[in-house]
C-alpha cells in the first residue's frame, strides 16, 4: 500500500504488485475478477473500476508516490471489463465470503472465457 508513516509497509517501486497484475491481466484481455470486500490494493482496484462505490474507500495517511497513479491507471482500463458481467463483477467485488465467492469467481470466469469466444 506504500503507506509512509508504516515502517513495517516495504512496498517500493512502480507499483504494487496487485496493482501491476491487474493492469497486465485487463492489457492482455484476460479474465480479472476483483475481491475488493478483502481490502487493500483489491479494493482500491475495484473502486477504480467502478465495482465498488467511492464510499468504500478507506482513509489514510500519506502513501508511496507511485500508487495513486497506477490505481488512476487500472481505472483507465475499466473499459476493458465485459459489460455483461459488470453486475456480477460488482457482487464478488463486495462479498467477503470465501466458499460463495470462490463458487462466483469459478462461474464469471466461465461466462467471460465463452463471451471470448462467441465474440460478445
Amino acid at each position: 500500500m506504500g503507506v509512509l508513516s508504516d515502517p513495517a509497509d516495504a512496498y517500493d517501486g512502480a507499483m504494487p504488485g496487485i496493482v501491476e497484475e491487474a493492469i497486465l491481466t485487463l492489457d492482455a484481455a484476460k479474465p480479472l475478477v476483483v475481491l475488493g470486500a478483502f481490502g487493500g490494493a483489491a479494493r482500491d482496484i475495484a473502486i477504480a473500476l467502478d465495482l465498488l462505490a467511492p464510499t468504500f474507500t478507506v482513509p489514510r495517511t500519506k502513501q508511496h508516490g507511485s500508487y495513486a497513479p497506477a490505481i488512476k491507471k487500472v481505472g483507465r482500463l475499466g473499459s476493458r471489463l465485459p459489460s455483461g458481467l459488470r453486475s456480477a463483477l460488482c457482487d464478488v467485488a463486495d462479498d467477503d465470503r470465501a466458499e460463495q465467492t470462490a463458487f462466483q469467481v469459478a462461474t464469471i470466469i466461465g461466462k467471460w472465457l465463452t463471451s471470448e469466444k462467441l465474440g460478445s
